[in-house]
C-alpha cells in the first residue's frame, strides 16, 4: 500500500493534479470479488457524484475496476456530470489516461476490463484445479486450526480430541444433543479455535467434519479414489473411518437429537417400572438422597408409591447385565454375521465414480439423485455391519474381558449395551422403612432370553412374573 501510494503521488505530480485530504484505500479487498464490499470505492463514487473531487489517479486500472458493473457506475457518474455542465478530468494511470467523455477511451477501458475479467477467470480455474488435485493427493489444506488438533494441524490436542470422541459417542447413543455438548464444553473451559464459546451449530459442524476420521475433503465433501475408498490426509485422526461412518449412518448428515426429544440423563432412564402402576420411574437428583428413581405422582399419571436409590440400583443392574453377558445367554436381534461387504464395496465404488464426475464439473439431477440413493443404502448397510460386529464382540468375549471392558467403557457404551439385552426392570415395593435396595426388588425382563433360568442373576434375584395389569414390555422381550 505504501509503495502504491508513493507511485500515485508521483503520477499526480506529473499530471499536475493535487491529492485530496484522504486517499481512497480498501486494504485486503479485491476489486474482482463479486460479494466484496469496498467502502472507500463507494466513498470515491459519492465524492465524484457530489463534485468534491474532480478526477482519479490510480497506478493500474485494475486497482479501480475489474468488473463491468463497476465500470458502468463510473460511466453513469461521468454522463450525469456532463449533463450538469461539469467536466470530470480523465483517469490517470501509469500507462495512459482514460477520458470517459471520449468514446474511444471508453472502448479502450472496456477492453482493459474484459482482459482483467478473463485473467480472473483463468486464475480461478487454475486455483480450482490445484485445490482439487491437492485434495485427491491427500495434501493438507489451509485455514484456521481445526478443533481437536494442535497448531501444526497434524498432531492431536489431547484434551480437545478426547472431548470430540466422547461427544460423537454420546450423540450417537442419544445421551446428548449438540446443545448439551456445547454446554459441557463451555463448562470445562473448552473454546472454539477462534476463542469463542460453543453453540449447538458449531458443535454440529465439528462432529460432522470428515477430517475427524482423517478423510480429505473438497468443498466440504469427502474425496474418494477411483475404487471408492476415501482419500486420507497426513494428519492424525480422532475417529476411525468406521466410527465416523456410523455417526453419519445413525445421526444422519442433517439430524441429531430432536429438540422435542429429551436426551436420557441417567443410566436407567426408561428402563425401570413401578410394580404398582407399571409407569416408568423418573431419575432425579435431590439434595438429601442424591440420585433416585421415583414413580411419577398421581397428578402426573403415576402412583407416586415407588422409589429406589439410583446409584445402588444402577450397580445392581450393571451386575445383572455383566453376568448375562458372561453367561452368553443373550440372543441378538441381529445376525452376528454380516454378509453385505460385497454390496457395500460396490456401492462405494459407484458413489466414488459419480462423485468424481460431479467434482470434475459435471453435476446433473440424475447424478445427484444417484448419490442420494447410494448414500441411503450405504447408511443402512453400515448400521447392520456395526450392529453385527458389536454382537459378535460380546458373544466372543470371555468373562474377564467383559468386566475389564466395562470398567473402561463410556456412559453411552454402557447404556447402549444395557438396552441391547434388557427390555425392562420392574421395581418391587420396599419392605423396610429405610428404602434399602434389596436385590429382590429388581425383576429384569430380558430381550430374546430365557427368563425362567436363574443363570446370570446375582444371588437373591428371581424370575418373578410381570404383573397382570401392566403394560407390555418391548417387542421381542421375554418375562
Amino acid at each position: 500500500m505504501t509503495r502504491q501510494g508513493a507511485d500515485n503521488a508521483a503520477l499526480a505530480a506529473d499530471a499536475g493534479r493535487t491529492f485530496g485530504d484522504t486517499p481512497y484505500v480498501d486494504p485486503s479487498v479485491s476489486a474482482a470479488d463479486v460479494d466484496a464490499v469496498r467502502p472507500e470505492f463507494l466513498r470515491l463514487l459519492e465524492d465524484l457524484e457530489a463534485g468534491r473531487v474532480n478526477g482519479v489517479v490510480v497506478h493500474t486500472i485494475d486497482r479501480l475496476v475489474r468488473r463491468f458493473d463497476d465500470l458502468q457506475r463510473l460511466l453513469d457518474i461521468w454522463d450525469r456530470a456532463r449533463e450538469c455542465g461539469r467536466e470530470i478530468r480523465p483517469i490517470v494511470t501509469s500507462t495512459r489516461s482514460f477520458d470517459l467523455h471520449v468514446p474511444s477511451d471508453v472502448m479502450l477501458l472496456a477492453m482493459e476490463v474484459i482482459a482483467a475479467d478473463q485473467e480472473i477467470r483463468r486464475t480461478r480455474r487454475r486455483a480450482v484445479r490445484s485445490h482439487l488435485d491437492n485434495a485427491r493427493r491427500g495434501r493438507a489444506g489451509g485455514g484456521p486450526r481445526p478443533f481437536g488438533w494442535n497448531d501444526d494441524r497434524q498432531t492431536l490436542h489431547p484434551v480437545e480430541s478426547a472431548a470430540v470422541r466422547e461427544a460423537v459417542l454420546d450423540v450417537m447413543a442419544g445421551a446428548a444433543g449438540w446443545g448439551q455438548v456445547a454446554n459441557r464444553w463451555n463448562d470445562v473451559g473448552l473454546r472454539t479455535p477462534f476463542g469463542n464459546t460453543w453453540i449447538a451449530a458449531n458443535v454440529r459442524a465439528t462432529l460432522r467434519n470428515p477430517r475427524l476420521a482423517g478423510i480429505r475433503t473438497y468443498k466440504g465433501e469427502p474425496v474418494v479414489h477411483e475404487d471408492g475408498t476415501y482419500v486420507k490426509g497426513p494428519w492424525q485422526s480422532i475417529l476411525t473411518i468406521e466410527q465416523w461412518e456410523t455417526y453419519w449412518a445413525v445421526v444422519g448428515p442433517d439430524r441429531g437429537v430432536p429438540r422435542t426429544q429429551e436426551p436420557r440423563r441417567y443410566l436407567l432412564s426408561g428402563l425401570l417400572r413401578c410394580s404398582r402402576c407399571t409407569k416408568k420411574l423418573i431419575g432425579k437428583t435431590t439434595s438429601t438422597k442424591g440420585l433416585i428413581y421415583a414413580c411419577p405422582p398421581r397428578g402426573s399419571g403415576g402412583c407416586g408409591g415407588t422409589s429406589i436409590r439410583g446409584r445402588a440400583a444402577e450397580k445392581l443392574v450393571e451386575e445383572l447385565v455383566l453376568r448375562r453377558l458372561e453367561a452368553g445367554r443373550e440372543t441378538s436381534r441381529a445376525s452376528t454375521t454380516f454378509t453385505g461387504d460385497a454390496e457395500l464395496d460396490e456401492i462405494r465404488a459407484t458413489a466414488g465414480r459419480v462423485l468424481r464426475e460431479i467434482q470434475d464439473g459435471e453435476p446433473s439431477a440424475r447424478r445427484l439423485a444417484t448419490i442420494e440413493v447410494l448414500e441411503e443404502r450405504e447408511a443402512l448397510l453400515i448400521r447392520e455391519k456395526v450392529r453385527s460386529a458389536a454382537v459378535a464382540a460380546r458373544e466372543g468375549g470371555k468373562s474377564g474381558d467383559v468386566r475389564a471392558a466395562w470398567r473402561f467403557s463410556s456412559w453411552s457404551t454402557k447404556r447402549s449395551t444395557i438396552l441391547d439385552v434388557l427390555a425392562v426392570v420392574v421395581v418391587m415395593q420396599h419392605s423396610g422403612a429405610n428404602n434399602k435396595v434389596d436385590p429382590d426388588r429388581l425383576v429384569p425382563t430380558w430381550l430374546h432370553g430365557d427368563s425362567r433360568t436363574r443363570a446370570g442373576y446375582p444371588p437373591g434375584i428371581g424370575s418373578q412374573p410381570w404383573s397382570s395389569d401392566s403394560s407390555s414390555p418391548r417387542d421381542g422381550a421375554t418375562t
